[in-house]
């Protein structure tokens, strides 16, 4: 089988029946979106008497990968019908919707026995890099029908067939698409609109702003108008017309793992590979150090194995409570270890667990006034700057401080948290899996 050429034009395979559909990589720097291509994809299937059932799944791949585009996300959904119709169909909206753009579309359609093949190794793309080759390989054996320009794109796409976010926790999205005419324009969006739907619908959506500011609206030119995130599909609808902006063209719910925490995986560091995504108990080795850029830096020894962890700046209160520290403290630190030699660790979210007590030099208060006395100098004792009495023979002490960092949980702002990250707001409304549903799918306009 050749790259570019789908297996499926002579597969007998390809009777009616229910296929799982994943695609990857029909956007690229310049514009263009996965979950719009699904879109059209999906309307270009009704249209054609094919029924999508249960929910299109919009699933946020790996987040260490070096050459994804924005959110590295693809998108699967799953079609009762003819497998030569679903296959052609899906093939010309996407060569159609592509046409004229950088990216390097990959299409995977598996049936059950397929899927089951092939399920093992994708499902990790979640949390790992995976070899283009290698998952070249294994989709070939699997049968599954296979097409794309490149291999890069396959992985994606094979994980999105292959993953129904039946298990574990998931969370849900409102997509509302932009008029073609009005693509690569600015968009209208009103931010106070948002504020106002945060606060009716604040318990059943999540990060609809970063303090003053807006983030259901991307900046880029892609065809995405607004998207909503929460817990309930019909709370979306509902929240949506509370939405002021310009008139979208259409809009569509997918179930997603966004929000959270399922890439991270609970391993030895030892064990671990670049790009990983992990969840790490360690302790703090060196003091804090804040480098060009206003990000700070700390070194962690989790099971006799070390690694540099960094925060950046733009994680705000995260990054300040990294800076706080200090040799010998408990932490678990979650984030993605960098495609570089040698490894260091981003962190995306710290819980300290426990702190060590802080020694501190405290100078002696004034035996006139009662003030604390400042150093004079070295060999120079100390000095009161309130009333100017100068004690030659004192000198500072070292004091024990019982409690440093709050132990907690510490994140960075709505602006900075990953998609697949889970926000403070998520806490406590996890969920524990889905039933596939063989009912056609309506949650589209």
């Amino acid at each position: 089988m050749r790259e570019g050429v789908s297996k499926s034009a002579s597969n007998p395979g390809l009777a009616r029946a229910l296929y799982h559909v994943g695609i990857d990589d029909t956007d690229d720097l310049r514009g263009g979106c996965t979950t719009y291509s699904a879109y059209n994809v999906i309307k270009e299937l009704f249209a054609n008497g094919l029924d999508v059932v249960d929910l299109p799944r919009l699933l946020r791949l790996d987040p260490n990968v070096p050459w994804k585009t924005r959110g590295n996300a693809a998108v699967g959904f799953s079609v009762l019908g003819d497998g030569e119709q679903i296959l052609e169909t899906v093939k010309t909206t996407l060569a159609e919707s592509t046409r004229g753009r950088y990216s390097s579309p990959g299409l995977v359609i598996a049936n059950r026995c397929q899927r089951a093949k092939i399920r093992g190794v994708f499902s990790r793309a979640e949390s790992r890099l995976l070899d283009p080759f290698e998952s070249f390989e294994i989709l070939s054996r699997s049968g599954a029908v296979v097409w794309g320009k490149k291999r890069r794109g396959l992985i994606g796409a094979a994980a999105a067939a292959c993953n129904l976010l039946l298990a574990g926790d998931y969370s849900y999205e409102l997509i509302a698409y932009r008029r073609p005419e009005l693509i690569g324009t600015p968009r209208r969006v009103s931010g106070l609109s948002v504020a106002s739907m945060d606060v009716e619908f604040h318990s059943s959506t999540f990060n609809n702003l970063s303090g003053f500011m807006q983030c259901v609206a991307p900046h880029g030119s892609d065809p995405v108008l607004f998207g909503l995130r929460g817990e309930d599909p019909r709370s979306l609808i509902r929240a949506m017309p509370l939405i002021r902006s310009e008139t979208p063209s259409g809009w569509m719910i997918f179930v997603t793992n966004q929000g959270t925490d399922n890439h991270y995986q609970s391993l030895p560091l030892k064990s671990s590979h670049l790009g990983d995504s992990l969840s790490l108990y360690g302790s703090v080795t060196d003091f804090p150090r804040m480098v060009k850029g206003g990000h700070v830096m700390i070194e962690l020894d989790s099971d006799g194995t070390k690694i540099t962890a960094v925060a950046f700046r733009e994680t705000g209160v995260m990054r300040d409570a990294v800076a706080g520290l200090s040799i010998g403290d408990k932490v678990m630190v979650m984030g993605g270890v960098k495609m570089q030699l040698p490894p260091s660790l981003n962190i995306e979210k710290l819980k300290v667990l426990r702190t060590v007590p802080r020694v501190i030099l405290r100078n002696p208060l004034c035996g006139l006034c009662g003030r604390r006395t400042k150093s004079a100098g070295r060999g120079q004792g100390v000095r009161c700057e309130a009333c100017g009495m100068a004690y030659k023979n004192s000198q500072g002490m070292m004091v024990f401080v019982p409690q440093g960092l709050p132990p907690g949980l510490y994140l960075p702002p709505s602006s900075s948290i990953g998609h697949l990250t889970k926000p403070l707001a998520r806490y406590g409304r996890e969920k524990r899996g889905r039933e596939f549903r063989l009912r056609r799918f309506s949650l589209f306009n």
